[in-house]
Formats: C-alpha cells, structure tokens, sequence
C-alpha cells in the first residue's frame, strides 16, 4: 500500500462522527424550541398587566410576597333564555326587598357604624333607636355600601350571645386603596393577597379583611358575572 494514500476510517470512527452530529442536530432543534417558546412568552405578557408582587407595602409586611397564581377559569355558559319582564304590583300589595343582613358582634352599635363609615365609605341611610324583643335589646339601622343597602342589627343580650358571622363580598378597581383604609380602620387581613389570571385576560385580585365585629369582607377586582362565579370557588 503506498505511503501518500489517505487512511480509511474505520466503522467506529463513522459510527462516532455520525452519532456527534445527530446529537449536534438535536441540540440545534432543543435551542430553537426553547428560543421560540422565550419569544412566545414575551409576546404573551406585553399583552398582560404587570403583575403585583406587593399589595400596600404600609400595611403589609414587605418582606412577605404575596400569593400568585395562574388559573385557568372558565366563564360559566349563560342559559340562553329570555327573561321576562317582571310584574309591577298595583293591587297596593307591599313590595318586598330583600337585603343582606350584617350582624354586628359588639354592644356598641355607634362604634360598629363609625367603623364602616371609616373602612368602606359606608353611608347611613336611617337609623332606628333600640327596641327591646323578650331578654334582647335590638339595634337597627340601613347601611349602603357602594351600590349595595345592608340591613345592620346590633344585639345585646344578657348571657352574652355570639352571632355566626357573614361573608360580603367588595368589588372595586383599586384592591390596595379599599384594603389599606380597612385596615387602617381597625380591620385584619386574612391570608395573603391572591391573583388568578382569568378568561377575560386581565389579572384578578383578592384580599380577605376580617372586621372587628365577626364579618369576613373579600375585596377584589370587579369581574365580568360569569367569571366572577369562578372566581369566588377559590374563597
């Protein structure tokens, strides 16, 4: 065999050179995969509102984040049925309203109204003095909160009997405002601040504050009624 006639690679060296160039390959395709998924996710969240990480650093320990998630939250479906225009009595029948009840678990039924006035921008439409029911003695008075009239009692009985509280439900565009005048109020925060990115493509937040007379308020970002639904699953 002459001197000057190039080697032939053996079968392990092409078997070596070909399985290099596969794993080139594929390393080639994992780079622009992962390139392409970066790319998506950046054009994804100019589309979104930054997400909060602090809810009001004056009221909540800064060094505590908050609770963030994404949640795939599907609009109910809307039944597809007409509804029908209700019936305006004129037979002088009395027109009944229903509106949710806040009980308040103090003696002080004045402070539990400067107390609401103060945390939620309440407004007290009338008032009643007390009047006695067997061994209670019952305080009533109209409160609108928003859009919303709430039916607040404050009772007071001899063997000092505790109501069950209630869950109210604040819709508001500024979470952090409507919290920190809460709390500033003589409220406590439950929990952290929880966000849950919906259906409607916007970040949802909500906060739950306990009153000082056994009420849970849960403050969150308004919502479309649907998801709304869904939303409040996670309470």
């Amino acid at each position: 065999m002459p001197s000057d006639m190039a080697k032939v690679p053996s079968k392990q060296a092409v078997f070596a050179l070909r399985r290099f160039e596969s794993f080139r390959l594929m390393r080639q395709k994992l780079e622009r995969a992962r390139q392409w998924k970066a790319e998506k996710i950046i054009e994804k969240k100019k589309h979104m509102p930054p997400i909060v990480t602090k809810l009001c650093p004056s009221a909540i320990d800064p060094n505590e984040d908050c609770f963030t998630m994404t949640l795939d939250v599907r609009p109910m479906p809307v039944p597809r049925v007409a509804m029908a225009t209700p019936k305006i009595a004129t037979d002088g029948m009395p027109h009944c309203v229903t509106r949710p009840s806040l009980v308040i678990n103090s003696n002080n039924f004045s402070e539990a109204l400067i107390f609401y006035e103060a945390a939620f921008g309440a407004e007290v439409i009338q008032f009643q003095k007390k009047r006695k029911m067997r061994d209670m003695i019952i305080s009533e008075s109209l409160l609108k909160i928003g859009a919303q009239t709430y039916s607040i009692f404050g009772r007071s009985h001899d063997n000092d009997c505790t109501p069950y509280g209630a869950h109210f439900s604040l819709s508001t565009d500024d979470v952090g405002s409507v919290v920190n005048k809460a709390l500033a109020a003589g409220a406590a925060l439950s929990g952290k601040l929880v966000q849950v990115y919906s259906r409607c493509l916007m970040w949802c937040k909500l906060v739950k504050v306990d009153d000082p007379y056994g009420n849970v308020w849960i403050v969150h970002s308004k919502l479309c009624s649907s998801c709304l639904q869904s939303f409040m699953l996670l309470v």
